[in-house]
């Protein structure tokens, strides 16, 4: 099975202002992988966002040529802090 290529984007929903930048899964390498299973941790700052405070949305995009199918299993936003990761299992 090939991993599709996610565009990633954070925005605000109602100004339609976009971060900087727009990691996608295709120029990341995987943090974890079981099988089928990918864990990606993409960092605040990948995003080039000016601010942060005003962002209201997450949004995945498929930037392939064909319609893909993919299964998110987990799904963690975090702000802030400098505590660590948080753990997480695949499969």
């Amino acid at each position: 099975m090939q991993l599709p290529n996610l565009k990633t984007l954070i925005l605000n929903d109602a100004t339609k202002r976009y971060c900087g930048a727009e990691p996608t899964t295709g120029s990341l390498t995987p943090s974890q992988r079981s099988g089928d299973w990918y864990r990606f941790d993409i960092p605040i700052s990948a995003y080039n966002c000016e601010s942060t405070a005003d962002k209201t949305r997450f949004e995945l995009q498929n930037i392939n040529a064909l319609n893909t199918l993919f299964c998110i299993a987990d799904l963690t936003i975090q702000h802030g802090g400098s505590g660590p990761a948080p753990s997480s299992t695949l499969g």
